[in-house]
């Protein structure tokens, strides 16, 4: 898909903690996190159009939605968003809609 980077977290002593992965391309990257076994926590999707970001998803272990994002830009300037939150059962909890004007 493209680059690869990984990314290992841990304490004091050196015991393992987590670690995070990216795939990135010129379009999108996906991301995981992982717990000090190894199991996923979560992971999302990143997508761009040139540089900016189109939208973000994140979502928990068993795929279920966390987060989602959407970014709407006139030219280079980014003039709305929407962000939708969900519960565990996938119920949309929270539903953001902002406008920028700087």
């Amino acid at each position: 898909m493209g680059r690869l980077v990984r990314t290992a977290s841990v304490d004091g002593d050196g015991n393992k903690l987590g670690s995070s992965e990216l795939s990135y391309a010129e379009s999108k990257c996906i991301w995981v996190n992982r717990d000090a076994l190894g199991v996923v926590a979560n992971h999302g999707v990143d997508d761009y159009s040139g540089k900016h970001v189109l939208s973000t998803a994140t979502f928990d272990n068993e795929n279920r939605p966390w987060r989602v994002k959407t970014f709407e830009y006139s030219g280079d300037r980014l003039v709305k968003s929407e962000s939708l939150y969900y519960l565990l059962d996938g119920t949309v909890c929270e539903h953001w809609l902002a406008d920028y004007d700087f």
